[in-house]
């Protein structure tokens, strides 16, 4: 009898040894996650239906509020190549890729507000857009399209009118491009190819040719204007402006290549170039 209690008290003691290194493995687990530097507790005590839940700790971006709670766009990936990349509402995640959300601006349809929302993967890419719909008891949606963004790098501009909200994206390809979101859904639409330049915009065209065509090139039959990426951005905006001849562009640079002489802002580059008669 005796040797049996032993027994029974040393397979006690193991048991009681092991849940405590369990309790303590899983207490420095938790700390390990925890971030010391501002992170936040977000109760998630509204109805859902089947999204993800956000992390119990996650380090702020930005933060939008709407009728029905807060959205929130937090941090996620490694440490080292961090990005706005969540977004969270009622503890929820609404959007999550490895990429950079911002919260353009808040709109109020009916028992519904919209949430217009650019993202950017980073580099040389353009934005873009989707709208997160949310109310009362419905769990969040996402309305876009696969051309909702802005070709030509311009800013989003959008105001609302009646219950449409109407989104100005800028040129694309010399047409007017501009989005709507109505009953739920986005709507792209592209107006008519016409118009030309502004003299604005035919001299900042003519500045990169003479600033980039007459440097050396391997090849003068390859030369087109280029520079940093700043330049380049601005280029990029510039081709899908009404009016804007990349064929005659490139064919300028390349004269002016073969000549290491920049063409004259005259008549014919404006009308050629630049459309402008």
């Amino acid at each position: 009898m005796g040797l049996a209690r032993l027994s029974v008290t040393s397979t006690g003691i193991r048991a009681a040894k092991a849940a405590v290194f369990a309790l303590t493995l899983l207490s420095a687990c938790s700390s390990a996650h925890a971030d010391p530097g501002g992170s936040v507790d977000e109760p998630s005590n509204l109805p859902t239906t089947g999204a993800r839940s956000a992390p119990r700790h996650y380090e702020v971006a930005q933060v939008k509020k709407t009728r029905y709670g807060k959205l929130i766009v937090a941090y996620n990936g490694p440490e080292e190549v961090r990005t706005p990349g969540l977004i969270i509402f009622r503890g929820k995640i609404v959007l999550d890729q490895i990429t950079g959300y911002k919260l353009i601006k808040r709109f109020s349809i009916g028992d519904t507000d919209a949430i217009l929302v650019s993202e950017n993967s980073g580099g040389q890419t353009q934005d873009r857009y989707s709208f997160i719909l949310v109310s009362a008891n419905r769990e969040p949606t996402v309305a876009t399209a696969e051309d909702f963004d802005t070709a030509d790098w311009s800013e989003a501009k959008a105001r609302q009118v009646g219950d449409r909200i109407l989104v100005e994206l800028g040129y694309e390809n010399g047409r007017k491009k501009t989005a709507e979101l109505i009953s739920g859904q986005v709507v792209v639409h592209l107006g008519e190819t016409r118009g030309r330049m502004t003299k604005e915009d035919c001299d900042s065209v003519h500045d990169l040719v003479e600033k980039t065509c007459l440097e050396s090139w391997q090849t003068c039959e390859h030369a087109y204007p280029h520079g940093s990426f700043a330049e380049m951005s601005e280029l990029t905006t510039l081709e899908h402006k009404p009016g804007f001849s990349k064929r005659e562009v490139a064919r300028v640079c390349q004269s002016a290549c073969k000549n290491h002489m920049a063409p004259d802002l005259d008549e014919s580059f404006k009308k050629k170039v630049c459309g402008i008669s």
